[in-house]
């Protein structure tokens, strides 16, 4: 990780695809159906392990009820990302960011601990082989992956946004990212969000 004089942050790593915030807002244009991230019986985009379901702490990334059972909504799990509306309720879906629609790029926790300025929420943008998508930091990641990316950016980037088998394992995209300058995509302007 490095960062210029202009406070741009920025590093190269592989793409790992983060489907996480994928809740049913989005439909599949082959078939209409929803696209959720994680489903019951393992259905969904993402497998279930990847939300730490049944044998971890899957209660960091799926929203569970009063029985701390995930919550199932319109046949999938409800999953939540870092990055979240705070005007909107728990248990709506548009409260985290949709995978599929929202380009954002997930940060490591000792990157955002690093810099100056506030991190969930900025500016961000991936290249990859001469394309580029403007992003949103939409979520935090563990130490092991320094790369990775929404369903919406990998389609934008021309990349294999399935995050079971796609994304890319050379350490080929260019991450660079401006804490502290909230991020403006498709009309909307996040806020900056201090964890």
């Amino acid at each position: 990780m490095l960062e210029d004089d202009f406070k741009r942050v920025y590093f190269t790593a592989n793409a790992d695809i983060d489907a996480d915030g994928m809740n049913g807002q989005s439909r599949d244009p082959g078939t209409d159906k929803r696209l959720f991230a994680y489903a019951p019986g393992d259905h969904g985009r993402d497998a279930l392990k990847n939300a730490g379901y049944p044998n971890g702490n899957f209660r960091e990334i799926l929203v569970c009820g009063s029985s701390n059972r995930p919550l199932v909504f319109n046949g999938g799990f409800h999953s939540k990302t870092a990055y979240f509306r705070e005007e909107k309720k728990w248990d709506d879906p548009d409260r985290y960011l949709d995978s599929a629609s929202v380009p954002y790029i997930v940060v490591e926790d000792f990157i955002r601990k690093r810099v100056g300025g506030v991190v969930l929420g900025c500016r961000a943008r991936v290249t990859w082989r001469g394309a580029s998508v403007e992003c949103v930091v939409g979520d935090l990641g563990p130490l092991y992956k320094l790369g990775e990316l929404s369903v919406a950016a990998a389609d934008a980037l021309g990349m294999d946004s399935n995050p079971r088998t796609g994304g890319v394992e050379e350490h080929e995209v260019l991450y660079e990212l401006w804490p502290g300058h909230s991020a403006i995509i498709g009309g909307e302007t996040f806020s900056l969000i201090r964890r």
